[in-house]
């Protein structure tokens, strides 16, 4: 008896779409993908999204269903990354007040969250980047998280404000030396490191 033809495949048929939530949570299994990839390596070059579909255990095919592009992806990381240490400033910030009060609260959760959050934190901080000529200089994945020390700085201590040039070297100072202590207490747990309110309440009173 001969066999069936089979069914004549219809190309132009669209393709099923995910059940509700599937993409969402694709999504962040490749993110957290390329963020273990990068915080084993400490180097971008590690993140490849042959590398990435692996870790997650998807196909390449998936990648591209939430990502254009490995630069996209990498954006994305450190989006999240920044957004949850933005997070962490606004809820410390947000109930107090005075000006210098906020700085310090700010400054305080900025190292507290670092400390906190030491392997996320080195990945977003310290890992070896690369040139990304796709992204928006005037939109990176931290400038919020920046504008807000900036304004949050000048706030406190009018005489910086006048000037924007001297404006964006003290916030860029702040930035360092927070990150600065954070960094290092990470790094050098065995130093007799004095209490990180005595080196804000330093680093703010210069």
């Amino acid at each position: 008896m001969a066999s069936q033809p089979k069914p004549a495949a219809r190309p132009n048929e669209p393709r099923q779409r995910n059940k509700r939530g599937e993409g969402v949570k694709l999504r962040k299994m490749i993110i957290d993908a390329a963020e273990a990839l990068l915080e084993e390596s400490g180097t971008e070059t590690a993140v490849t999204i042959r590398a990435v579909t692996r870790k997650a255990g998807i196909a390449p095919q998936s990648f591209y269903l939430q990502f254009p592009s490995l630069s996209s992806l990498l954006f994305a990381l450190y989006q999240r990354g920044f957004e949850a240490l933005h997070a962490r400033l606004i809820s410390a910030t947000d109930s107090v007040t005075d000006p210098k009060s906020r700085l310090w609260a700010a400054s305080m959760a900025y190292v507290d969250f670092a400390l906190e959050n030491s392997g996320a934190y080195r990945t977003l901080m310290s890992s070896h980047g690369a040139q990304h000529p796709d992204w928006n200089p005037k939109k990176l994945p931290g400038t919020g998280t920046l504008t807000l020390l900036r304004d949050l700085l000048q706030a406190a201590d009018k005489t910086i404000g006048q000037n924007p040039a001297d404006l964006h070297i003290e916030t860029t100072l702040l930035w360092t030396q927070l990150h600065g202590i954070a960094i290092l207490m990470i790094d050098r747990p065995t130093f007799p490191w004095p209490p990180v309110r005595d080196l804000i309440r330093h680093t703010l009173h210069k």
